[in-house]
């Protein structure tokens, strides 16, 4: 597995620039609204994680890759552990400029009213990765880019709903959620994402070792 991470992250070194200008765009978006950079720059990040299982498609990679010592579940297991991993890590760079961003606009920074701000977009990201690896693997290389154009679509214009919301106060609405116990909606929410993220992984797996390479 070490050798499929490897191979990953020299493929995200290819695209360097890419996301250097992927981090550009996201401080110029974050400048006009500091909540949308939250969401933006992970998924636009974890786009680009998913997309190396299209680079290992191409030219008959799967049957290259199926003649080393792994099987179709190794292969996923790396997907899942490292486009999850690069998805927190860009997730925590999110967080870091929005910090940046919000200390710009206001000194001194309330950081507790931000936390939840901030950690909400971190099971979304995760999230969103479960949902494209499986269809990036059942959509193939010819599918893949419509599919993927379409989610992040409707991602995009999601995320910014969800800052403009946050911004005027509409989710206040919610009020019912202001009188749980602030762990317990967290606790709920980390096993919510777990148990879809392992659906997503059962999945894929079933996908994967169903494909002809």
């Amino acid at each position: 597995m070490a050798g499929l991470i490897e191979k990953d992250i020299r493929l995200m070194r290819c695209n360097k620039q890419a996301v250097i200008l992927l981090l550009i765009i996201g401080v110029v978006i974050g400048l006009q609204n500091e909540a949308v950079i939250l969401g933006w720059l992970p998924f636009a990040i974890s786009i680009l994680l998913i997309n190396t299982v299209t680079y290992d498609e191409l030219d008959k990679g799967y049957g290259f890759l199926m003649t080393l010592p792994i099987d179709a579940e190794m292969y996923v297991r790396e997907k899942y552990i490292f486009c999850l991993t690069g998805g927190t890590v860009s997730w925590l760079v999110a967080a870091g400029l929005y910090i940046i961003l919000e200390m710009r606009q206001q000194m001194p920074i309330d950081m507790t009213s931000q936390i939840p701000m901030v950690l909400v977009f971190l099971p979304v990201t995760a999230l969103l990765i479960a949902l494209l690896i499986p269809l990036q693997l059942v959509s193939g290389v010819e599918k893949s880019r419509v599919v993927i154009s379409g989610v992040c679509g409707v991602m995009g214009a999601s995320v910014i709903a969800f800052a403009e919301l946050v911004k005027t106060n509409v989710l206040s609405a919610f009020s019912f959620l202001n009188q749980m116990n602030g762990w317990i909606l967290a606790g709920i929410a980390v096993v919510v994402t777990v148990l879809l993220i392992l659906l997503s992984y059962a999945i894929s797996v079933w996908i994967m070792e169903r494909k002809e390479f």
